[in-house]
């Protein structure tokens, strides 16, 4: 049985409310791959690339939104550049498109990387960005908010902490950090009977009126897999909860998502699977979340 909450949508005929409806049903329909994929790829140095040879990635951990004003999509994703020499040289790049297959990368030149000034990077030494646009922004210079993972010294002085930082914007390109400070515990804090990781996805809930964040966490894996790496024989990753009204003070930590009996009978991603993300989102007042597995 379902229970109800108050200012929730629910389908009349949806079953856990004995509900009833003829010819229908609930039904999940898998995502299916455009033909256009990949639709963003590396090509540029401080993107990994250097002639035909990948030293780096660029990876869609980050944030893509819908601009209701001019109709233009816009990306914000990590890039790393590979090389030793420049080694946690990683950057937030950015990129906008009409139709959401078809990307432009332009050129902001605020950022210098690996001897180029004309790029995309949007800000330098940090990753997993998580941007949101405040409608309800209290300046128009907070216009835009963003939360991301530190892994190396910011240009301000603030040292490298592997924790999660909240930056401002006015136009989502350049940014303010909030504070020094961090907001949310980074590697190798311990929680939940568990070291915080790195992953970590902050959305607004409308209904709740707070920033909801899930963070990564590995707790000792007690049956790790025959082929794990011996960092991940210890790493059994699982998702916690923190609450926030500003999106810079956040509640103690609650256990989101954790492994249960059925994950160790999923042959089809075979023994060493493990959850690396976690993202989620609200519409019409219900919630939803999607897992990356590795």
């Amino acid at each position: 049985m379902l229970s109800i909450e108050p200012g929730q949508l629910y389908l009349v005929f949806d079953p856990r409310l004995h509900g009833f409806g003829r010819n229908c049903e609930l039904k999940l329909h898998p995502f299916a791959r455009h033909p256009a994929n990949p639709v963003v790829q590396p090509e540029h140095r401080w993107e990994g690339v250097e002639g035909e040879t990948r030293l780096g990635r660029i990876q869609l951990y980050g944030s893509v939104l819908h601009e209701p004003s001019d109709q233009l999509f816009r990306m914000w994703y990590f890039a790393s550049t590979g090389l030793p020499e420049q080694q946690g040289d990683t950057a937030v790049c950015y990129a906008t498109s009409d139709d959401g297959i078809h990307w432009e990368k332009p050129a902001l030149r605020q950022h210098e990387l690996c001897g180029f000034r004309e790029n995309n990077v949007s800000s330098l030494g940090d990753i997993l960005p998580v941007v949101y646009r405040d409608p309800e922004a209290s300046e128009p210079v907070r216009r835009y908010v963003k939360w991301s993972l530190q892994t190396r010294n910011g240009d301000d002085g603030v040292p490298a902490d592997y924790s999660i930082h909240r930056f401002f914007s006015p136009d989502g390109l350049r940014w303010t950090r909030e504070r020094r400070e961090r907001v949310l515990p980074g590697y190798p804090t311990k929680y939940l009977e568990g070291v915080a990781g790195d992953v970590a996805y902050t959305y607004w809930h409308p209904r709740l009126r707070k920033f909801v964040c899930y963070h990564k966490v590995e707790p000792r894996n007690p049956n790790p897999a025959p082929n794990d790496q011996p960092k991940n024989k210890l790493a059994l990753r699982q998702f916690a909860r923190f609450e926030s009204i500003d999106g810079v003070y956040w509640s103690e930590p609650t256990w989101a998502f954790q492994r249960d009996a059925q994950d160790k009978n999923v042959v089809s991603m075979g023994p060493g699977h493990r959850y690396a993300g976690r993202n989620a989102f609200t519409r019409q007042g219900a919630s939803g979340a999607a897992q990356t597995v590795f």
